[in-house]
């Protein structure tokens, strides 16, 4: 027996570890990110609560104004604040800005990176509307806001700029991003890691408790699969795989789709076939009854008379015994080309042939025939003569022989049966008409049948009576044998007819 392996990475439970695993870690991460922003938030507001006033006290102890009489900066007065102000904390900037925050002089070392920053975070700061903490711009690096304390200058009342202190400097904030980090390694992220394994386990071990059921109600479909006729072939498999998966969900579906189909198809392969069957009885009993009958009823007629009948009689008798033979032998070829027809076994030879030299083959041989029965037979003066079709001429041939024996059979004498061929755009159309009794409307969608024979039209008004029309003596399997051959060829005949006027078979054929 065999066992459809599917490789460990294409397992189903590999793809819901590996799932949730990536799910519950995405989620850590962001709880955990959104803890350390609550918590960074937390510690900067206390940090700036704490620091709110250090502008307004650096200001308020001051020994000299911090701009002179023209306006200008207090250079000394700026070195000296920073010296001291360093040694307490070096992580503070100070800068001195005018009304409209353009920096006058400032602590550093080096000049800051901008030369002007916005007011807007300082008013919100001095009018205490906002809850801490406040956010305002860092002259040195202008895309990160920083913790800061602002303090006004005036003189006489009259405001002639800020004091502007960053709480955390670029120093400073580098260490307090190492710590933080360090931090976030030694709590956040490790509890992270450790609940993350665990939730992995406790994943694995309940999605394995149901993908092993998977995994044997799969192999249970595929064992079924295999003793219905599918043995060693688990490559057929036709799965899905839109999704590149193609795991035990994908093996179920397709081994349980293939699964219905089979049967589907065996349950109607078992009702054709029993249809078939009763078909094939009656349809042998109602063609070998009737000539069998004859025979045996002639036959028994030369043996019971023998002495009264005359060698012309009894020729007779015999002549009509042979022809009755004939026909029984005709029925029983017409059965079997049909059936085997309806199988399919029957295989096309597709080869190029010019239908003007077969359908002239046709007439000649038809011809004689035509005579005695007193109608005219012809090819259309305008058909195309040099119209080639891919066809196989073996069975074209019975196409137009079961069409000429039927068109000469049901034409009284002294009509017509004439051919005709039109090349169209990718084909040509054969169309075959006669001047017979035609087929009534109600009649044409059955004429195609097995068996089906065509009742007697009606007789014109002042035309014979019908007694003096031929009767039909084929099988009535000669339509259906001519639309199972074009059906082959991948064409349709259609009829058209009208009582006492003829009757019109065409169809079209491949060019070649």
């Amino acid at each position: 027996m065999n066992t459809f392996k599917i490789p460990w990475w294409r397992q189903l439970r590999v793809h819901l570890a590996l799932g949730s695993l990536l799910g519950l870690g995405v989620l850590g991460l962001l709880v955990n990110l959104w803890n350390q922003q609550g918590r960074q938030q937390d510690l900067d507001g206390y940090m700036q609560w704490q620091d709110a006033g250090l502008a307004s006290y650096i200001a308020a102890r001051r020994v000299e104004p911090w701009l002179d009489a023209q306006g200008q900066p207090t250079h000394k007065l700026m070195r000296d604040t920073g010296m001291y102000v360093g040694m307490i904390n070096p992580s503070l900037e100070i800068y001195l800005l005018d009304t409209q925050g353009r920096i006058l002089d400032h602590t550093l070392e080096q000049a800051p990176a901008v030369t002007q920053i916005a007011l807007e975070p300082l008013q919100r700061m001095l009018q205490s509307k906002m809850p801490l903490p406040i956010y305002g711009p860092d002259p040195r690096a202008p895309a990160t806001p920083n913790l800061f304390s602002v303090a006004r200058i005036a003189e006489q009342g009259v405001l002639q700029g800020y004091l502007y202190v960053v709480l955390r400097g670029q120093k400073a904030a580098a260490l307090a991003r190492s710590a933080a980090f360090a931090d976030q390694l030694r709590s956040g992220y490790g509890s992270l890691l450790l609940a993350l394994g665990y939730a992995l386990l406790l994943m694995v071990w309940l999605q394995g408790r149901v993908t092993r059921r998977l995994q044997a109600l799969m192999q249970t479909l595929l064992q079924y699969r295999e003793h219905s006729g599918n043995a060693g072939r688990f490559e057929a498999l036709e799965l899905d795989g839109t999704d590149g998966r193609n795991d035990e969900l994908d093996v179920v579906v397709a081994s349980t789709r293939a699964m219905q189909q089979r049967i589907d198809a065996q349950f109607q392969a078992l009702d054709q076939a029993d249809s078939m069957r009763r078909e094939l009885i009656s349809n042998i009993a109602h063609d070998l009854h009737t000539p069998l009958a004859s025979i045996q009823g002639y036959i028994e007629t030369v043996l019971l008379n023998d002495a009264r009948l005359s060698t012309a009689q009894r020729g007779q008798h015999l002549r009509t015994s042979l022809q009755h033979c004939k026909q029984l032998a005709n029925r029983v070829a017409d059965l079997f080309e049909l059936s085997k027809l309806d199988s399919g076994q029957a295989a096309l030879t597709l080869e190029p042939y010019c239908l003007a030299e077969l359908l002239n083959d046709m007439v000649c041989s038809y011809q004689l025939s035509a005579e005695q029965a007193g109608v005219a037979l012809r090819l259309s003066e305008d058909m195309d003569r040099q119209a080639k079709v891919l066809v196989d001429i073996a069975l074209m041939e019975r196409v137009f022989q079961n069409l000429l024996d039927n068109a000469l059979r049901h034409t009284p004498r002294g009509g017509s049966v004439e051919i005709a061929v039109h090349a169209l755009q990718d084909a040509v159309q054969v169309v075959v008409r006669d001047t017979g009794y035609g087929i009534a409307e109600q009649d044409l969608p059955h004429i195609f049948e097995r068996y089906w024979s065509r009742p007697e039209a009606p007789a014109a008004p002042g035309a014979p009576s019908a007694a003096g029309k031929p009767c039909r003596t084929s099988s009535g399997l000669g339509l259906a044998i001519v639309q199972r051959i074009l059906s082959l060829h991948g064409s349709i005949i259609r009829v058209r007819s009208e009582v006492l006027r003829g009757t019109e078979f065409s169809f079209s054929l491949a060019c070649a």
